[in-house]
């Protein structure tokens, strides 16, 4: 099978995002919605750091897959070199390539990997924060490249369709939420939530959230990682927030105690899974754990939707641990290119193995 490839530039600042990717995918079969605004969420740390494309494959006229990836500079086992790489989990676990089922093949990756040889000179391909049931991963071994992959953090979800993943749930942490509500009751009026989940509403939630996470660590001036100070990648959240809720594929939540905003999230959605792309709050109001308590409200509303499975937070937060979810498997998947570095990569990968890596880390899986 002769395939065709084509790169689009992806992720300028301004850029209508949502709508360029689902022209990328619409005509994949199997696009998997779910991957669509994951992988878009994934993109808000991607994107500075380098120069992105979308490698869009065709046989004949049919788009068959679509491969995301960047080039940066990066230090790889100990050794700078030139990557070519897939979105790092950040907001998202969902940052596979989509490869329409008839097509996944290892004929396809050999290809792909040749046309990306003749777009950048990497010495490695690799895809961080692969998930476990990865279409790119299952086809990976027949294709006869030299690649590794090694567990790392996993993702935490909530499936709101299983009893068993509910029951699961901290019993002791719902008792502490029922707790704190009694106290913000006490001290601070009813609580209520909002939604906002049109284009002008969710411009008007997202003023309110920008707020809202400012006023805490993340606003402080030796971190400013607060979206409010970040002008580059407020716009981002603007424009792919807007682009979904057209949709009705994304929402800002607000937790009000009394008449105060208190927390608030932004969320989007992707077939039967939403998706939670960052969390802020009032500090001011941290006795009565107020992100605890929206987070709590928004898994009550969907479990009672029969149309959502599940609510994914996208990585593993601390804070996660005492809620008790699930978790979803991610690999971080290498392939190394006949370069001198990339031999080099593959030959410190090879050593890594056999000595062993530092404790929780796991060792890689070496094929060739």
């Amino acid at each position: 099978m002769d395939y065709r490839f084509v790169s689009v530039p992806a992720f300028a600042v301004g850029e209508d995002l949502s709508h360029a990717w689902d022209r990328l995918c619409d005509r994949i079969v199997d696009a998997r919605p779910e991957s669509r605004p994951a992988w878009v969420g994934a993109a808000d740390r991607f994107r500075p750091e380098g120069r992105t494309q979308v490698h869009a494959a065709f046989a004949g006229r049919d788009l068959v897959a679509v491969f995301p990836v960047a080039t940066v500079q990066s230090t790889v086992h100990g050794i700078p070199c030139k990557v070519a790489q897939g979105p790092a989990q950040d907001d998202s676990h969902a940052t596979d390539a989509l490869i329409r089922p008839d097509h996944r093949t290892p004929g396809l990756i050999r290809a792909w990997v040749r046309h990306l040889e003749g777009e950048v000179e990497a010495d490695l391909i690799r895809f961080p924060s692969l998930p476990v049931r990865s279409a790119l991963r299952e086809v990976l071994p027949q294709a006869g490249l030299p690649y590794v992959q090694r567990a790392v953090p996993c993702a935490r979800v909530v499936d709101v369709r299983s009893p068993e993943s509910l029951e699961r749930l901290s019993r002791r942490k719902w008792r502490d939420l029922d707790r704190l509500r009694r106290r913000a009751v006490r001290d601070h009026g009813p609580l209520r939530c909002r939604s906002f989940e049109r284009p002008e509403p969710v411009l008007a939630g997202l003023d309110l959230f920008l707020t809202l996470e400012a006023s805490g660590w993340k606003g402080e001036w030796d971190t400013l990682s607060a979206l409010a100070h970040r002008r580059g990648d407020r716009l981002f959240y603007e424009t792919v927030m807007t682009g979904l809720a057209a949709r009705g594929a994304a929402r800002v939540d607000v937790l009000y105690a009394g008449t105060r905003p208190v927390s608030g999230q932004l969320a989007v959605r992707g077939g039967g899974t939403w998706h939670l792309l960052r969390i802020g709050y009032d500090e001011t109001f941290r006795r009565i754990g107020p992100g605890g308590l929206l987070l709590r409200s928004f898994l009550e509303e969907v479990a009672a939707d029969p149309s959502i499975e599940a609510v994914h937070l996208g990585t593993a937060p601390d804070w996660s641990d005492r809620w008790h979810m699930d978790e979803v498997g991610v690999v971080d998947l290498q392939i190394f290119r006949p370069t001198r570095r990339g031999r080099l990569l593959l030959a410190a990968a090879r050593a890594e193995d056999r000595i062993g890596t530092a404790p929780g880390q796991g060792g890689p899986r070496l094929a060739s």
